[in-house]
């Protein structure tokens, strides 16, 4: 995974933030996807999806 200052400036430029729905296309071992769950929280959603 990316350093905290690498996945800080990721996190801004997504613009992802509290609420928000989130949408993880190939999550591999799933270390976004907790991430962007930290951080969209428990009004947020985050969706897991790998195409068939």
């Amino acid at each position: 995974m990316y350093d905290q200052s690498t996945q800080s400036q990721l996190i801004r430029f997504a613009r992802i933030d509290a609420g928000f729905t989130v949408i993880d296309v190939y999550p591999g071992d799933g270390d976004w996807t907790r991430l962007f769950s930290d951080i969209v929280g428990p009004e947020g959603r985050v969706y897991s999806f790998v195409p068939a």
